[in-house]
């Protein structure tokens, strides 16, 4: 697990929403969610860097923040 300040960007229902990256690993990350917009269980999609969109799912909410899961683990050049 890689400690982070990168944006990324998460898409749930057609909505996009900005987040700073906290840490990342080639099977999830936390991002800063102050608007909790998402809660445990969600799926939803990660833009790491432009055109890489992973498909995930909230695995914790809590304090302004997300614990997310890769349903894919991703290439650790990504990460």
């Amino acid at each position: 697990r890689l400690t982070s300040e990168t944006l990324v960007y998460s898409s749930k229902q057609g909505h996009r929403r900005t987040h700073v990256c906290r840490n990342i690993s080639r099977l999830g990350c936390m991002i800063a969610d102050d608007g909790l917009a998402a809660s445990t269980g969600d799926d939803l999609d990660i833009e790491l860097v432009d055109g890489v969109v992973i498909p995930a799912r909230v695995i914790w909410a809590r304090q302004g923040h997300l614990g997310i899961a890769f349903k894919r683990e991703i290439n650790p050049a990504t990460v």
